[in-house]
């Protein structure tokens, strides 16, 4: 899923059927995911910042947007973050 005609063109490269969305749309998040086996979700806002609020609405909420989409998609695997080996 990506925000931008730039990510979906990477996306593309890269082997992978690009859709357009937004973790902070739930409505966008619904169609992204439609059909979906397995959803891996990485996004998150970054930066040096002493309050936590400019990052709750990508990576508290916008998760959650997520999770959520996928649960009721029936996604059978969901998985957050970069994960450890």
């Amino acid at each position: 899923m990506t925000r931008s005609d730039a990510g979906a063109q990477a996306a593309a490269a890269a082997g992978a059927e690009p859709v357009r969305g937004d973790v902070t749309d739930p409505a966008s998040l619904s169609a992204a995911v439609r059909g979906c086996q397995v959803v891996i979700h990485a996004a998150g806002r970054m930066g040096a910042s002493p309050a936590v609020e400019p990052f709750l609405p990508v990576n508290v909420t916008g998760t959650r947007n997520m999770l959520t989409a996928a649960a009721d998609a029936q996604v059978r695997r969901r998985r957050t973050g970069p994960g450890r080996r």
